[in-house]
């Protein structure tokens, strides 16, 4: 059976998306926002068509999306991911929990900031980093939390021309995620001894 056409009051030129996918040859990146399709925290990867102009292309890419597959990626079992859009705000965690807390936050307009984020007590000392400026360098950076020792990693998302500039990955984990097993087998090998 043939579908009729409705009529719609949508008008993708009065979208956010499309506005900054128009303005730029380049591609760019919008959000995080609440998708009014799905009604989920989302990001728009938009580029407009080089032939003309009017012709905007997007895809979503929802958040949730992110978060669950840096929980299923994590580097050690005590693992945690971030993302951090261009203006420093935590978009994105690896921990569900977290998530949530930072979805409502997101979706109120408001900021997820590290005096916000009460349910990762490892997340002040990642947003130090950050401010610190030390993500900057690419090496292995070290912290100590609650008497633990982390290791992290930041990750610099995309270049001068690529659509999220200035935004970081962060992936952090206990320095004994490393190490506790060998430790552990040296110890028993000397008590041994």
């Amino acid at each position: 059976e043939a579908r009729q056409p409705q009529a719609t009051a949508y008008d993708p030129r009065k979208r956010l998306w499309y506005q900054v996918g128009a303005a730029k040859p380049e591609p760019q990146s919008v959000g995080p926002y609440v998708a009014a399709s799905t009604n989920t925290l989302t990001f728009s990867l938009v580029a407009r068509l080089e032939a003309d102009p009017t012709v905007v292309f997007g895809a979503d890419v929802l958040i949730d999306n992110i978060s669950a597959m840096l929980a299923e990626q994590a580097v050690s079992r005590n693992a945690k991911g971030y993302v951090f859009d261009g203006d420093g705000r935590l978009v994105v965690h690896s921990d569900p929990a977290v998530m949530e807390e930072i979805a409502k936050k997101l979706a109120d307009g408001s900021s997820s900031s590290d005096k916000t984020i009460t349910s990762d007590p490892v997340f002040p000392a990642v947003a130090a980093l950050l401010r610190d400026k030390q993500g900057d360098q690419a090496r292995l950076l070290g912290f100590v939390v609650g008497g633990e020792n982390y290791v992290a990693r930041l990750a610099r998302l995309g270049t001068a021309e690529d659509a999220v500039d200035g935004g970081i990955a962060v992936i952090v984990a206990p320095l004994s995620d490393f190490t506790a097993d060998s430790l552990h087998l040296l110890n028993q090998t000397l008590s041994v001894a």
